[in-house]
């Protein structure tokens, strides 16, 4: 093998070596399998200068000094390379994929590899000239020496040997390079300044999905695949590059005849010649397409959370509002004696009022703050009972085709919550279909591996029972995918929707543990797949009862509610049912109204308060005090106040707001009643 092929092999197996060390592999030894690899690299380039031999023969200077001023140059590249590769070794730690040292040490690689590969081809010219010479000094010597053809014969035949070991051992070097870069997604290419051909290594020809056996390539053909929008700014950075000498770094978007989008970095630099006039580019291309992706979930998850929390806080606020209005209008309802008039101005109130209640657990449930009842649920049954609520809430030209797994799994999760879901999906996929098409809902088991999960950053590996709800209509743009889950969201029509179905949605399947993916086509329809977790626990039919009378009571009941409006509510609805009512605004002052009343039976307590006592801390202070006293709370927004510790036994015991007289005096009743 030549001393250029040796220079080129040697680096490039250092380099191998170096990236698996820098990843961590503590099977590499950085001395014996790096540094030496460098030195040897270094000695070949020496060799050429000065001669020497090993054990494959002996190597002869260069005499051509042009061809020597390209060794020089490949020597700096290794004393380059070999600086940047020990600076990076000391600083291993900060100096992984992306930083500054990482991206410079790959610049100074690149650079390096260009000026052995000028060495490289310049022998291979020179061994073609004089493999032509010999040629025709074979054929002088055949016609004027018959008797030394033979020998010139089996002189040549040993050239064209020693020839083609080269051969192979620099396709051995340029297949260890293409692993090499095949391993890091990275391609190396350049471009002719002059002629605008570019040549493009067999990784970079997969990343531009371009022929490799063709791999000349133009720059004009890499702008064809650049997206519209991203053209003028790399052009722009390419002649600025040119113009400051600065290297180019640059993100950007290729794009595809199917539209598919991929994401490049693209990093270069001019190679000037003496007169300071740039002949070419040499450069790397890289598929960062994964990590963008894993950016923009990241940055949609905190998008939803921040989301999820401001409407957390406004939906809070409307629940005491709306608690207010429908707790005095049924004490209204009561007072009205017979007037139909007014009973019928009460009611339109109390209706207005669950529509409000009702948008606002919508807003709870995307923020993750609604309180729910877990169970134990087999989704095939659950499905089968609401077929025919799902069919009304189609239109008859809707054909609902279902797809039930054998041997499903089963998920704990809110039974009530997951109807809704189901509702507002089926709901959805009508709309979509402008009540024409075929609506398919399909369960199976499935297993998301960690390569799913790779691809899908909001999922966790697992085993998940999958219900898919699909539509034929007219699908989704691409461009709105990522923006369908936020609150007030909507492509309908104004006053067709309220853009907060699908945010309910995304709020359960969170809440729940699960993950939701959409698949959309345009003019061909949508699926949403939902993933919730399995269960082990096996599902267990629930029987319904029949509702109770309205019940009452003589007890002492201690009312604590920063909010005046609620606590007078909450007062009048007690007395009324025959309780004894005390109050208190705050939970210090509960305590001290409970020292004083020795005959307070139950505490019926707000959980947000201000003031450093919340709901559960005086919930917990009470049992200290008074072991014999019940406890039940009341919240729509427990995000604020989290039980810990021995206060986690008060969770079970929250009555959600807004409550009706008819949810208050059953809920009194049963926690007077609890023997526990």
């Amino acid at each position: 093998m030549s001393a250029a092929l040796e220079v080129k092999l040697e680096a490039a197996i250092a380099h191998l070596w170096f990236e698996e060390a820098i990843s961590g592999d503590s099977y590499v030894d950085i001395d014996e399998e790096v540094w030496r690899h460098i030195d040897k690299a270094e000695w070949y380039a020496n060799v050429m200068l000065v001669g020497g031999e090993d054990s494959e023969g002996e190597f002869i200077p260069l005499e051509d000094p042009e061809l020597r001023k390209k060794v020089e140059q490949t020597i700096e590249g290794i004393h380059a390379f070999r600086l940047f590769a020990q600076k990076r070794w000391r600083e291993k730690d900060k100096s992984g994929v992306g930083t500054d040292i990482d991206q410079l040490f790959d610049q100074t690689f690149n650079k390096f590899l260009a000026s052995a590969d000028d060495v490289v081809l310049a022998q291979k010219r020179a061994m073609n000239r004089e493999l032509e010479q010999f040629s025709q000094i074979q054929w002088g010597l055949i016609i004027a020496l018959g008797a030394l053809a033979i020998f010139m014969g089996w002189f040549l035949q040993r050239y064209e040997n020693r020839r083609a070991d080269d051969m192979e051992a620099l396709q051995a070097s340029e297949s260890l390079l293409a692993k090499t870069q095949h391993m890091a997604l990275i391609g190396s290419w350049s471009q002719d300044l002059a002629s605008n051909v570019m040549q493009c290594s067999i990784e970079a020809c997969n990343i531009l999905e371009v022929d490799s056996v063709n791999s000349d390539f133009s720059f004009d053909g890499l702008l064809k695949r650049i997206h519209p929008e991203d053209q003028s700014f790399v052009k722009q950075s390419y002649n600025q590059s040119i113009a400051e000498r600065t290297p180019l770094d640059i993100i950007l978007r290729l794009r595809f005849e199917e539209g598919r989008i991929k994401y490049v970095n693209l990093r270069c630099q001019a190679v000037y010649d003496g007169g300071g006039k740039a002949q070419r580019f040499v450069g790397s291309i890289q598929d960062v397409t994964e990590q963008k992706q894993s950016e923009e979930a990241l940055r949609r998850s905190q998008k939803m959370d921040a989301v999820g929390q401001l409407t957390g806080g406004i939906a809070h606020d409307f629940n005491n509002i709306l608690a207010i209005i429908l707790g005095n209008t049924e004490l209204l309802q009561t007072r009205v004696g017979g007037d139909e008039k007014v009973e019928k101005w009460v009611q339109s109130i109390e209706k207005a009022t669950e529509r409000g209640a009702a948008l606002t657990k919508q807003l709870l449930g995307f923020s993750r703050h609604q309180s729910t009842e877990i169970t134990v649920v087999d989704l095939n049954q659950t499905i089968k009972q609401m077929t025919d609520l799902i069919s009304r809430s189609v239109t008859p030209q809707v054909e609902v085709i279902y797809h039930f797994s054998k041997n499903l799994w089963s998920t704990e999760i809110d039974l009530g919550e997951f109807q809704d879901t189901l509702l507002n999906l089926v709901i959805n996929a009508r709309d979509a279909m402008d009540g024409r098409g075929h609506l398919t809902l399909e369960t199976d088991n499935q297993v998301l591996d960690d390569a799913f999960c790779f691809l899908n950053p909001d999922a966790t590996p697992g085993r998940y029972i999958k219900l898919s709800v699909s539509d034929t209509g007219k699908g989704i743009p691409l461009e709105l995918q990522s923006r369908v889950f936020e609150p007030f969201f909507t492509t309908k029509e104004r006053g067709k929707g309220t853009g907060l179905g699908l945010s309910m949605v995304y709020g359960f399947v969170s809440r729940s543990g699960g993950y939701i993916k959409i698949y959309s086509e345009e003019g061909i329809g949508t699926t949403f797949n939902i993933y919730l977790p399995f269960s082990k626990r096996q599902a267990i039919e629930s029987l319904d009862t029949q509702p109770e009378e309205l019940p009452r009571g003589s007890e002492t009941i201690l009312v604590v509610d920063d909010e005046v409006g609620l606590l007078e509510v909450a007062k009048d609805s007690l007395e009324i049912l025959g309780y004894e009512v005390l109050t208190s605004v705050s939970g210090k002052q509960a305590l001290d109204v409970l020292n004083k009343n020795p005959n307070i039976n139950l505490l019926f307590s707000d959980v947000v308060m201000p003031g450093g006592m919340n709901g559960y801390e005086l919930a917990e202070h009470v049992t200290t005090l008074r072991p014999d006293v019940r406890i039940l709370l009341t919240s729509g927004y427990t995000e604020k106040a989290i039980a810990h510790n021995g206060q986690a036994k008060f969770s079970a015991s929250v009555l959600g707001k807004p409550y009706s007289q008819v949810d208050l005096a059953r809920r009194i009743k049963q926690t007077l009643g609890d023997k526990a």
